[in-house]
């Protein structure tokens, strides 16, 4: 009797531990299942999911313009929005760089820094390798022989780490070739070296001067732009509406100048920039990078270098030079313009001149928010943002002259101390940034709190009509010659 019971026991063990097996293996099965869809649904999250639809479904990249021209209109814009997805330039990979090769020193620009209490100098904007000792210089030449001057290095600020990044290199001006009366350079016969190659010498143009001198302020008002902006190199596919809601509101803000960097961009949109090129709002500098340098080894396709390179290719032209992205705007409560912003600052601060930019902090408007039906423009639309704005991905309006070197978010270094940073009270102006809210490298940053704000909407009259009329003004860069023979026959 005891050993069946006994085997009886057992048996019931055995049961239940073949029982706790299965269900050891079913909660596993069912874990696996739920992470193989938790990774699906991510990857679905960040496909471009346009191409699975039937293709009269799919949103056109300019379906903001379409809604906004008129109807004898809309037909020809239909060329335009037979580009659902742009191709880049087939022959990016081709065109030749715009750098200078000097040993593994790669050269973009050169500027004359003839700005007041400094020593006049060259600037050379170049990319090199991070741990690359090579060094070059100047030479001048003076009657029948070379005057050969070393040049500093100097490693920009946000490099961060890659293989490749911006460096400065920056000679002195030799005496004899400055002009005691304007400050000028009296030469333009100059050559760089290698430091291990002096005999080899290789012509560079002086992109621009720093400094004007005060005969020609008062000729030019001091500067021929009030209020200038940098857009970094742009690459990929943009949209084109935004394109010119940020050119056009600009414009309106007071803006007088636009300067834009071309990596690698779409055929439409190069059409747009070429049109207002030639109205003179904008210039565009070709940004070819080195093909030896894959966008793995420098940061952001050289964003830094060509910060910089904006920097002192505007810094005699332009009182206040700004520095944004496409999606970035600075936005006064107040005000109406950047420049009644500026001056209001001007009456209150003791010396405009000991100033090197002014901050602003940064609000998040989703572009996934629910958008305000009665706007017809996207930036008008989003009336969301954030509640608490962002000090760290700040957006500045310098003082160009007033600076020697600039990182994304902030003055990296002043051309003397003695320069300040205003950091503008949000209630005043802030940045509207159209993005998802992030926190990266911000620990008291939130972003689950947001509110109204449609400030931006003190515009949509001014901003739709110059829209409009700018939308008007470039359908003939998209529609075949023999349409366009048919519509302005209508």
């Amino acid at each position: 009797m005891l050993t069946y019971i006994n085997e009886t026991e057992h048996i019931k063990d055995d049961n239940t531990m073949r029982i706790s097996i299965s269900n050891f293996r079913l909660v596993i099965l069912v874990a696996l299942s739920l992470y193989t869809l938790t990774i699906a649904i991510i990857f679905w999250g960040f496909q471009d999911k346009s191409s699975w639809f039937p293709k009269r479904f799919r949103k056109s990249h300019l379906s903001e313009i379409q809604v906004l021209v008129d109807d004898d209109e809309e037909e020809m814009y239909e060329y335009v929005n037979k580009e659902e997805n742009p191709t880049i330039e087939s022959n990016a990979e081709q065109r030749e760089t715009t750098f200078i090769k000097l040993g593994n020193i790669f050269i973009f620009s050169a500027y004359f820094d003839n700005r007041p209490n400094i020593r006049p100098k060259i600037r050379i904007m170049t990319i090199k390798q991070s741990n690359s000792s090579q060094n070059i210089g100047c030479a001048f030449k003076f009657q029948n022989h070379w005057i050969r001057v070393y040049a500093e290095r100097h490693e920009m600020c946000e490099n961060h780490g890659r293989f490749y990044g911006g460096w400065m290199y920056f000679c002195d001006v030799p005496e004899q070739f400055i002009d005691i009366n304007s400050n000028a350079l009296s030469t333009s016969d100059i050559r760089l070296f290698e430091s291990n190659n002096l005999e080899k010498l290789v012509p560079i143009n002086i992109t621009s001067h720093t400094y004007q001198d005060s005969s020609k302020f008062k000729l030019l008002g001091q500067f021929t732009d009030t209020i200038g902006m940098c857009i970094p190199p742009l690459f990929g596919e943009i949209n084109l509406p935004m394109l010119l809601q940020f050119i056009e509101l600009g414009k309106i803000q007071g803006i007088t100048h636009f300067t834009f960097y071309l990596h690698k961009i779409a055929d439409s949109l190069r059409k747009i920039l070429d049109h207002y090129q030639e109205k003179g709002d904008i210039t565009l500098v070709e940004w070819i990078l080195p093909s030896v340098i894959s966008s793995r080894e420098i940061w952001y396709h050289g964003q830094m270098l060509a910060t910089q390179d904006c920097l002192y290719r505007n810094m005699a032209r332009t009182k206040y030079l700004g520095f944004l992205d496409l999606d970035e705007f600075i936005i006064p409560l107040e005000y109406f313009k950047l420049t009644e912003l500026l001056d209001s600052y001007a009456k209150k601060l003791p010396t405009i001149s000991n100033i090197s930019a002014f901050s602003f902090q940064s609000a998040f408007f989703d572009p996934k928010q629910l958008p305000d039906p009665s706007q017809q423009l996207k930036v008008l639309q989003l009336q969301r943002r954030n509640s608490k704005l962002s000090k760290v991905r700040t957006k500045l309006l310098t003082l160009p002259q007033n600076v020697f070197e600039l990182g994304i978010h902030h003055v990296s270094k002043p051309i003397d101390e003695s320069k300040q940073v205003i950091y503008v009270d949000p209630d005043v102006a802030k940045i509207h940034h159209y993005r998802a809210c992030i926190i990266n490298f911000e620990p008291d940053m939130t972003c689950f709190k947001d509110m109204r704000d449609d400030t931006i909407l003190k515009y949509s009259d001014e901003l739709i009509q110059n829209y409009k009329d700018a939308v008007k003004n470039t359908m003939h860069l998209f529609a075949p010659e023999k349409e366009l023979h048919k519509f302005s026959a209508k």
